[in-house]
Parts: structure tokens; C-alpha cells; sequence
């Protein structure tokens, strides 16, 4: 059984780095196309999306395989978990290099006002990073991993691989007080916030204080420099915690309603400096998983609401001013936010059908191909 199990986890190895080469190819024809004023190499492009996409889907399909037939220990279960979150970044960078062809096509037979020599040396950087990123999952070479992460030249509190691995501390902790039943608590809140934020300064880690005279805490817009949003007093939060806790522990609504109130309470509450939003979105799922309303480890709701950033933020806002006492508090039309939560899990419970459907078929056409052998 181990062995059949290898062997479709190296099958799973061979078809990310097809679909990574398929990127790559996309990308530098893309780009090619872009400098050259091909528009017949950029249709090429934008017809091969459709491939891409075709290759995501195949992954999925295996994954879910390997997630609902084969009953992986931890260690395969965040390879393949991994896998799925990988796809859709790459699907994603194939949409990209189409997007430009498209653009392409749409300039076909202007006159470039500058030499794009600066696109194609981001383009070359992007696919090193690409190929070398892929090539460190499969070979699960940390050193080739942490290479391609130094080549990138932002900069983060947490390196982007720490926060990989604290999401999955996390995820790990929450498994182990899902099997308990745990309700949850405040002390259950601070701890995921502290595995997420694991290696990050001490000041970042548990509830927020207070700030210096004359400096105001709030989420800054990185271009403008204004407050994006002014969440309640430190002082506060506390009190706003345990009202949340007693909400969630008491309330007879549904389990779905409640993990869409866990996850706007703790964004808005914002009881930490940093890890809001991935304290809330692990939370919210936990409030599913405790219910029986998860996905059995099939990727998350993540991945949609980091779909469209934009539709995301708009809906958790609500159009309401940036201060949390100035409606936030008790948004006058909370359904906005309900009902863009419940579409959320209504599209990725669509998915995670589609791929248990398309699995299942494989599966019978498999038998079939067997018995007239």
C-alpha cells in the first residue's frame, strides 16, 4: 500500500514540474512576444492557458485522490495540503503571462515609447525563481528554497518561508483540539496568534498595548500613508475578546453564520500588531472543521479570498468609515459581509465536489480499462 502511495506522490512530483515548465514556456513567449511586437506568438499564449488550467485541474484531481483515498500520515498530508496552495499560485502566474499577451495584442502596431530591456530581465529573474522554487518542493531542498527566497528583494517581519511553517504549526495545533472538541477561548485565540507570529519580535506576540504619546495604531494604506483602518483602544480588546468567546460558546445560529463572525470580529477587533488576518482566517476554519463543515484538509477558503484581494477587503469593510467606533463596531448591514462568506463556501464546496466527482470517475474508467485488459 506504502509503495502504491510513493509511487502516485512521485506522480504528483512530475506533473508540478510539467506544469511549472509549461509556465516557464508561457512566460518567456509572453515576454518575447511583448519586446517583439509578435501578436501571433502572444495568441499562442492565450490559447495555452487553456492548458495550464487543464494541468491544475489534473493535480487536483490526484491530490484529492491521495487526500480521501490513501489517508496520509502528517508529514504527506502537508506535502499534498502544499501542493494544492502551490497550484494556484502558479495557475495564477500563467493568467499573468496571458494577461500581457492580451496586451500585446491590444498595442499590436504601436510604436514603444521605450526599450523593454527592464521586462525582460524581470521576466528572466521571475522564471529562476520559478523553476529553482518548484525544484526545491520536489527535492525537498531547503538550501534551494531559502536561495530563492534571498533572491527576492522585499522584505518581510517574518521570511516567507517562516510564515509557511507557522501557518502549518498552527494548523497542526488546531488538529490536535479539533480531536479534543475544544470550544473556543481566549487562551486558544493567543495561541494560534503566537504560533503564527513564531520568530517574530516579542512586541508582536499576544495582545497589543499601548502606544507611544501622539503615535495612533491603525492598518496605513502603503501608498498614501493615511489610515486604512483605526481599530478599537488596546484597553478594549479584552472585553471585546470575551464577548466574541461567549457569542460563539452560547449562540444557536448557524455553524457557518458564527465562523463568518469569528473571522470579521477578528480582523475588526485586530487584538494583535500582527497576525489578524491569518489568526482569523485559521479560526474562522476551525469554527467549520468543529461543526463539521470543513473541507477534510482539501486547501481552504483561503485561496479565494486571496483571489480577489479587492472583493475581500470591500466586503469585510462594508463601506464603513475607518474608525471601529464609528459603525464598525456594529455594522448596520452585516450581510455584506455574510453573504460574500457564504458565497466563499459555496464556490470552494463546488470545487472540492468537482474534484471528488472527477476523481471518482477516474477511478471507475481505471476499472473498466483493467477488465478489458
Amino acid at each position: 500500500m506504502r509503495n502504491r502511495f510513493d509511487n502516485q506522490l512521485e506522480k504528483l512530483n512530475n506533473e508540478l514540474i510539467e506544469m511549472g515548465s509549461m509556465i516557464e514556456q508561457a512566460i518567456e513567449k509572453a515576454i518575447s512576444a511583448l519586446v517583439n511586437n509578435d501578436v501571433e506568438l502572444a495568441k499562442t499564449v492565450i490559447e495555452g492557458d487553456e492548458d495550464i488550467d487543464h494541468q491544475e485541474r489534473r493535480i487536483e484531481s490526484l491530490c484529492m485522490k491521495l487526500l480521501l483515498q490513501q489517508q496520509p500520515v502528517a508529514k504527506d498530508f502537508r506535502l499534498i495540503s502544499s501542493a494544492l496552495k502551490m497550484i494556484t499560485d502558479m495557475e495564477r502566474i500563467g493568467d499573468h503571462a496571458a494577461d500581457i499577451s492580451e496586451m500585446t495584442v491590444w498595442i499590436y502596431g504601436e510604436n514603444y515609447v521605450t526599450h523593454l530591456n527592464l521586462l525582460e530581465e524581470m521576466a528572466k529573474e521571475v522564471t529562476v525563481m520559478l523553476v529553482g522554487s518548484i525544484d526545491a518542493f520536489v527535492c525537498k531542498n531547503l538550501k534551494q528554497a531559502e536561495e530563492v527566497i534571498e533572491s527576492d528583494e522585499r522584505k518581510h517581519y517574518l521570511k516567507p518561508e517562516q510564515e509557511v511553517r507557522n501557518y502549518f504549526l498552527a494548523l497542526n495545533y488546531l488538529e490536535e483540539k479539533l480531536n479534543n472538541k475544544e470550544k473556543l477561548s481566549k487562551k486558544l485565540i493567543l495561541d494560534v496568534q503566537k504560533l503564527v507570529e513564531k520568530g517574530a519580535p516579542k512586541e508582536k506576540i499576544g495582545l497589543r498595548g499601548p502606544m507611544p504619546p501622539g503615535v495612533l495604531f491603525a492598518v496605513y494604506d502603503s501608498k498614501t500613508g493615511n489610515p486604512d483602518y483605526i481599530p478599537p483602544e488596546y484597553s478594549d480588546v479584552p472585553g471585546l475578546l470575551d464577548e466574541l468567546i461567549e457569542y460563539v460558546n452560547t449562540t444557536d445560529d448557524h455553524p457557518l453564520i458564527v465562523a463568518a463572525v469569528v473571522h470579521y470580529q477578528l480582523v475588526t477587533i485586530h487584538p494583535f500588531e500582527d497576525g489578524n488576518g491569518r489568526t482569523a482566517r485559521l479560526l474562522s476554519g476551525y469554527i467549520m472543521d468543529l461543526n463539521g463543515y470543513g473541507f477534510n484538509g482539501v486547501g481552504s477558503l483561503e485561496e479565494y479570498f486571496a483571489y480577489d484581494v479587492d472583493e475581500y477587503y470591500d466586503s469585510i469593510q462594508m463601506g464603513l468609515p475607518a474608525l471601529y467606533y464609528s459603525g464598525r463596531e456594529n455594522p448596520p448591514h452585516p450581510e455584506i459581509w455574510i453573504n460574500y462568506f457564504l458565497r466563499m463556501v459555496k464556490l470552494y464546496s463546488r470545487k472540492v465536489c468537482d474534484l471528488q466527482l472527477s476523481s471518482e470517475e477516474e477511478d471507475i474508467a481505471g476499472s473498466l480499462s483493467f477488465l478489458k485488459e
